[in-house]
């Protein structure tokens, strides 16, 4: 009897070569670390990296305000208080709002404005800062924390006003699209 060798052919040599380079590039790159800040936004698709692909954790509050602490109205260099509204109490840091890097503006702190008329623009937000058109929010707010509701509207021009009159807003948690 006479025994049949195998012999491939030149089509699964060429198939074998291309998997076994394929293997090695695979096992290269994993073994292997990028350079630090190698991969950017040239690199990237749009959609390329989502919340769901995000590490837990990896993005945090405390890594958004290292691009650049809030804006305190009242202080150097910001928006200043309209009328008789300012911060709740003396030293507190009362109100100031910040964007972070995919353009949403975040309101946060109190204002108080138990000195005179209870409506009206609290702070006018710099060009950057404003959304669109106009859009409404509801707030906590009361004279001494007693938990009644304010009516809060962000207009194009970039006024923060106070609708329902109160004497104290807290406009901590109200955020919104920077309009472009």
């Amino acid at each position: 009897m006479h025994k049949r060798r195998f012999t491939p052919s030149p089509a699964m040599v060429v198939s074998l070569i291309a998997l076994f380079v394929a293997l090695g590039g695979t096992s290269y790159a994993a073994i292997t670390n990028l350079p630090p800040n190698s991969v950017g936004t040239p690199q990237l698709q749009n959609s390329a990296v989502t919340g769901p692909k995000l590490h837990n954790h990896s993005v945090t509050a405390a890594k958004i305000h290292a691009l650049g602490p809030a804006k305190v109205v009242g202080a150097s260099g910001a928006p200043a208080y309209h009328g008789s509204w300012g911060a709740p109490i003396p030293n507190d840091e009362g109100v100031s709002f910040y964007k972070d890097p995919w353009g949403i503006v975040h309101l946060q702190g109190d204002a108080d404005n138990s000195s005179g008329a209870a409506t009206g623009t609290i702070f006018k937000l710099p060009v950057g800062y404003r959304p669109a058109g106009v859009i409404e929010f509801a707030a906590f707010a009361g004279p001494g924390g007693s938990g009644d509701l304010a009516y809060i509207m962000v207009t194009s021009n970039g006024e923060v006003d106070e609708v329902i009159p109160q004497q104290f807003v807290g406009l901590s948690g109200i955020t919104f699209r920077a309009g472009l």
